[in-house]
């Protein structure tokens, strides 16, 4: 059987500040380190994967590299699964990103939405025509997003707001040649105490956490296209 688990990056110090962070990330907080520990050791005691792979940007590599020292599963970095490039937009809030007109976050350098779920969505696409099994991804909300939006074959989820946890694990499984939704958002490995995402609705938690609303990491209204 084929199966597609995406899990996104514990908590960063650019969560904690709200800015916009890309290549000039600086990783994840204690909170974050501790949480991807915890998903480490969920994703021991689930077996084996066939493939292993994550985005370059640091929080997410740092994740990834937590769950491959724990379960020995060797892992590789994937440019196409970094972040949306911000550009020189990098080190804005997101009450300040949000306030720029679109035209001169993109004159600043800012990659389109368009252009990242293309992008990313084509990665996941040469995965899962690729590898067989069991396939590991260590990335972002936006990940979580180009997934749906890859395999339900469009670019714009309308009314459906995607919002994910840290450490949140979300897969997909193969059934005669189509895929579907097997889990979302679960962070049943949490420990209470952990710090969580303010806008994930995570009905798995150990913790007994209820977030509320919806997570739109960039402002994109129902994840258009720009």
């Amino acid at each position: 059987m084929n199966e597609l688990v995406i899990v996104r990056h514990g908590q960063s110090y650019s969560n904690v500040t709200g800015v916009l962070a890309g290549p000039g990330c600086r990783g994840l907080t204690a909170d974050g380190r501790a949480a991807a520990r915890a998903v480490a050791d969920r994703m021991t005691s689930q077996g084996r994967v066939q493939s292993f792979v994550c985005s370059p940007t640091r929080r997410a590599k740092e994740t990834a590299e937590i769950i491959s020292a724990r379960t020995q599963f060797p892992v590789v970095e994937m440019a196409a699964l970094r972040v949306a490039d911000p550009g020189l937009n990098e080190g804005m809030t997101r009450q300040q990103w949000r306030a720029t007109d679109a035209v001169e976050r993109q004159r600043r350098g800012s990659e389109s939405w368009c252009s990242y779920l293309t992008r990313s969505s084509a990665c996941l696409a040469d995965l899962l025509s690729s590898c067989r099994g069991r396939t590991l991804v260590v990335g972002h909300t936006e990940t979580v997003i180009a997934a749906f939006s890859l395999l339900l074959g469009a670019t714009d989820l309308g009314r459906l707001g995607i919002s994910v946890d840290y450490t949140a694990v979300t897969s997909f499984r193969e059934f005669d040649g189509k895929w579907q939704l097997v889990g979302y958002n679960d962070v049943s490995h949490l420990p209470p105490g952990i710090a969580r995402y303010p806008g994930a609705l995570s009905p798995l938690s150990s913790s007994g956490y209820r977030g509320v609303g919806g997570h739109d990491p960039f402002g994109h209204p129902k994840q258009r296209g720009q």
